[in-house]
């Protein structure tokens, strides 16, 4: 055959080779862009946090996500306890900080009302109290949390604002009182829990008739009334200010 024949060929298959390389490439695949934090499909707080952490829950949040949000940012509850609460406690953490959580640091003393030694708990943001019996003291940093979520459903909170505040709550560190007003609150309740116990006798079902009461207290009163805080108004609040 002439040379221009077999060119002809060689140029037709090596047209076929490239046609059918073209048919067989795989197409590009398309990158899927990440959203960002702060966006509506990513992580809704800034947290950094995967989706799952949070694709069940309230709102945007979840008990999950906050969990390892207080383990990341390093959040605490402090448990601040006057001189003879401290000597049944462990050690005082060295380096107690504020509290992050919504109630703030929880403030404890221990009374003796008709030869029953009670614990008082007082919330140094909203007020509210928790009254219980004195019993494993020591244990009491562990059942923090615990006794914040009943109270908390005693009066009549959502669940999952309490959920999300108890998630908050870990770990519990120990300091001494430090706010003169909140020690000062804590002492007029001390004074009032007797006169709200019946005469005829009490056992440990009657202290949350005696939380209620003092949750209806006001306190610091002033010349301003805007000032005074009703520890049953001033908690759902603060409760939704921070966890909605």
């Amino acid at each position: 055959m002439p040379k221009t024949g077999r060119r002809s060929q060689r140029g037709r298959s090596v047209t076929r080779r490239q046609s059918v390389r073209c048919c067989t490439a795989k197409p590009a695949r398309r990158r899927r862009r990440r959203p960002s934090s702060g966006s509506r499909s990513g992580d809704p707080k800034g947290w950094g946090l995967p989706r799952s952490q949070f694709a069940v829950g309230y709102g945007d949040m979840s008990v999950c996500m906050i969990r390892q949000h207080a383990r990341i940012n390093s959040i605490v509850v402090v448990l601040r306890a006057t001189r003879k609460v401290l000597r049944a406690l462990p050690p005082v953490t060295a380096s107690a900080a504020a509290s992050d959580t919504a109630l703030g640091d929880w403030y404890v003393n221990r009374l003796v009302v008709d030869r029953q030694p009670l614990l008082l708990l007082v919330s140094s943001l909203s007020l509210l109290t928790i009254v219980a019996l004195a019993r494993n003291v020591r244990a009491l940093p562990g059942r923090l949390p615990t006794m914040v979520a009943n109270r908390l459903r005693r009066l009549g909170m959502a669940p999952a604002l309490c959920d999300a505040e108890v998630a908050a709550m870990d770990p519990v560190q120990i300091a001494p009182t430090q706010d003169r007003s909140v020690a000062g609150s804590m002492v007029d309740f001390a004074k009032t829990i007797p006169f709200h116990l019946p005469l005829d006798g009490w056992d440990e079902t009657t202290l949350s008739f005696v939380e209620a009461r003092l949750a209806q207290t006001p306190c610091r009163l002033g010349d301003n009334f805007e000032n005074t805080i009703f520890p049953d108004a001033m908690t759902p609040r603060l409760l939704e200010a921070k966890w909605q």
